[in-house]
């Protein structure tokens, strides 16, 4: 069921999209972004911070996170060599904020990145 509100927008009536496979779980991102290299700078929704704790590793903080929050996170910017996969954890659990960490494997040590990511509450 659709409804439209008074911008002309399609709504569900229960603030979720979803859909017949998926059940009840909501399709819709509770926030996104893409942050420069270094956390020089980010744009995106409205709704998330950005702190960069040490070189490579980054805290994301979102009202709307919790503990089954899925976040799909692509590195987009590194200073060259190869990467290991980016970590990326609830720290501390249970908190609104998720930890991006990026490792360089040919030098042994963290390294700055830039990335995107969206992030959907899995409730």
């Amino acid at each position: 069921q659709v409804v439209v509100d008074e911008t002309g927008m399609n709504m569900p009536t229960n603030g979720k999209m979803t859909r017949a496979v998926t059940g009840e779980k909501n399709l819709l991102p509770v926030c996104y972004g893409k942050v420069k290299f270094g956390a020089t700078s980010y744009s995106g929704t409205p709704n998330f911070t950005i702190t960069k704790i040490a070189v490579g590793e980054y805290d994301i903080t979102c009202p709307q996170f919790g503990p089954n929050t899925v976040i799909v996170l692509t590195m987009n910017e590194y200073v060259g060599g190869t990467y290991s996969y980016p970590i990326v954890e609830n720290r501390p659990a249970g908190s609104k904020t998720y930890r991006v960490q990026f490792y360089n494997t040919a030098t042994s040590s963290h390294r700055e990145a830039g990335f995107s990511f969206v992030a959907y509450q899995n409730d």
